[in-house]
């Protein structure tokens, strides 16, 4: 008798795992829906990179909480640190690859592009 109980009863935590593991499936497929999304696009720049450029990337960093990255080559940069991004060398006319991740993309991928096309300073 005691293994007929156990029996049904590991039905019965087998549906409820069930139920479970579908609410969490669901939850996650709503968190993916609602992460922010990274953007990454190759931009030939139209001014070169100094320290108004590195530190305005560094700015719109911050205000939008999103990691702008500079590729040139098989070296990359972040925008946490103007040293990273200087040392790059990035000289008009050369090609760079512009990863934006995380926090406000969109604002933050429109902000990096205009530095880097030497509309926006400030």
């Amino acid at each position: 008798m005691n293994t007929a109980y156990a029996y049904v009863r590991t039905l019965e935590e087998t549906a409820d795992d069930a139920a479970i593991l579908a609410k969490v499936e669901r939850r996650r497929a709503e968190n993916l829906a609602a992460r922010p999304q990274s953007v990454i696009a190759p931009k030939v720049l139209k001014c070169n990179l100094g320290f108004r450029e590195a530190s305005r990337l560094m700015k719109i960093s911050g205000e939008t909480e999103a990691v702008i990255r500079l590729t040139l080559g098989k070296r990359s940069a972040t925008a946490d640190s103007m040293l990273a991004l200087l040392a790059l060398g990035i000289k008009e006319g050369q090609a760079v690859v512009l990863t934006v991740k995380g926090g406000d993309t969109k604002r933050a991928f429109e902000e990096s592009l205009d530095v880097l096309d030497g509309r926006v300073f400030g």
